[in-house]
């Protein structure tokens, strides 16, 4: 397995939360296996105990370099400290003298995805190589050269001014986001909703049939639903099948009217929006009904009033 242009950080090997001592809090490579690792970022991940020392690898490694690794301990065969190193990969060893990344909070920083962006004097900044890759995670690159890398003029190049891992700090974008618009539908109650007309014309005799793409706008690239799937509904409850097309159903719960709604992001690929769907549940009329007590009632027609109960 080769992994590349990749952020791997804030792991707990310890996925049960049992105190025991797992190790290798980012990438853990067992007996056997074999793990390549190309301009990657891996560093302030964390074990299951106190007593293992081997937070960010573990394991034997190849290196094509042009990695940084916070932590050495427990691959520091394959990863000697340096900064660079011979390999020409940042590496820390710890505990005293591991790397710390200076990584921002995962966060939405413009794209589909979130993303670990990197703090103004990180050291993974242009310390990378990502040769012909054109954009990082989030679909952002540099606009003058085509390509991901974006030079930082106040550091020093390793290679060729890209920065190491999934982010590119400075890359932007000239995609066009797509702009996402609420939605209304008035259904009935105990009656399945299908939104599945996609081209924005309503179906003859259904005034409100369309996806909830419909209404959303994008001047340079098709949309899709990244959030699709089957959940329920807010406030009212209820079931919605959500298609990435902008298609989907909703069943309301069995006589229940009221107010339901859900969340749903467009997607370019790159840049997304969020917009909310709200369904008016109308009540429908029930027939009356009723349970006789009994199909036959006897009276003793000398016994004067009588009262019959049922």
């Amino acid at each position: 397995m080769t992994i590349r242009h990749s952020t791997i950080t804030d792991n707990h090997a310890d996925s049960n939360d049992n105190g025991s001592a797992d190790s290798g809090g980012g990438v853990y490579v067992l007996n056997g296996g074999s793990v390549t690792l190309a301009n990657n970022l891996i560093a302030a991940n964390r074990t299951g105990s106190g007593s293992i020392d081997s937070h960010d690898l573990r394991g034997v490694f190849t290196t094509t370099g042009y990695n940084l690794v916070g932590d050495n301990r427990g691959a520091a065969a394959s990863f000697p400290a340096g900064t660079p190193n011979a390999s020409n990969d940042t590496v820390g060893a710890g505990p005293l003298n591991s790397i710390d990344p200076e990584l921002n909070v995962l966060g939405m920083d413009g794209g589909p995805t979130p993303t670990h962006s990197l703090g103004f004097s990180s050291p993974a900044i242009d310390q990378g190589r990502c040769t012909s890759q054109t954009a990082d995670q989030h679909g952002y690159g540099n606009e003058v050269t085509g390509l991901r890398a974006v030079d930082q003029p106040v550091v020093t190049n390793l290679d060729d001014g890209c920065d190491i891992g999934a982010f590119e700090r400075g890359a932007t974008t000239t995609n066009d986001p797509p702009v996402a618009n609420d939605d209304s539908y008035t259904v009935l109650e105990d009656v399945l909703f299908e939104a599945t007309d996609l081209d924005g014309q309503t179906t003859s005799g259904d005034s409100a049939d369309d996806g909830v793409l419909a209404n959303d706008t994008d001047s340079d690239s098709s949309l899709f639903v990244s959030n699709g799937g089957s959940f329920t509904a807010d406030g009212l409850g209820g079931s919605v099948e959500l298609a990435a097309d902008g298609g989907f159903t909703y069943q309301s719960p069995a006589d229940q009217s009221g107010l339901a709604t859900f969340e749903y992001t467009a997607s370019d690929g790159s840049d997304s929006d969020s917009a909310t769907v709200s369904l008016t549940v109308l009540p429908v009329n029930d027939a009356p009904g009723f349970t006789a007590a009994s199909a036959l009632v006897e009276v003793d027609e000398s016994a004067g009033p009588q009262t019959v109960s049922g």
